[in-house]
C-alpha cells in the first residue's frame, strides 16, 4: 500500500499485486482516510484488529495503535515486513502521541 498525490491535488493510494497494479484516486486526503478505515473496519482480513481493538475498548484501556499494527499483516503480501514499515512510520513521526487523541463530532 502507498499513497501518493497526483496532478490536481487528488490522493491516490495503490496496491501492487503479483503481475497487476491497481490504484484509487481520491479528491483529497481526508477521502482516502475514509475509504481506508471502511476496508479496516469491513474486510474479514481485518478481523483480528476489530477483535483486539475491541478487547482493548471492552477493558476501557486506551487504543494502542502500536501493538495493533501487529493485526495488520493480510493487509499487504508484505506481511511482517509491512507492519515493520508502519511502526518506523509511527515512530519516525511520533504518532503513537495520537493514540489518546479524540475526534468530536459536528
Amino acid at each position: 500500500m502507498f499513497h501518493f498525490t497526483v496532478r490536481g491535488g487528488k490522493t491516490a493510494v495503490g496496491v501492487a499485486q503479483p503481475g497487476t497494479f491497481q490504484m484509487r484516486a481520491y479528491a483529497n486526503l481526508s477521502d482516502a482516510v475514509d475509504a481506508y478505515v471502511a476496508n479496516l473496519n469491513t474486510h474479514p482480513a481485518y478481523k483480528v484488529f476489530r477483535d483486539q481493538r475491541a478487547k482493548l475498548r471492552n477493558a476501557g484501556e486506551n487504543l494502542d495503535g502500536y501493538a495493533l499494527a501487529n493485526t495488520l499483516l493480510r493487509y499487504s503480501e508484505l506481511g511482517v515486513q509491512y507492519v515493520n514499515a508502519v511502526r518506523l512510520i509511527m515512530r519516525t513521526e511520533k504518532l503513537m502521541a495520537l493514540d489518546e487523541a479524540r475526534l468530536d463530532r459536528l
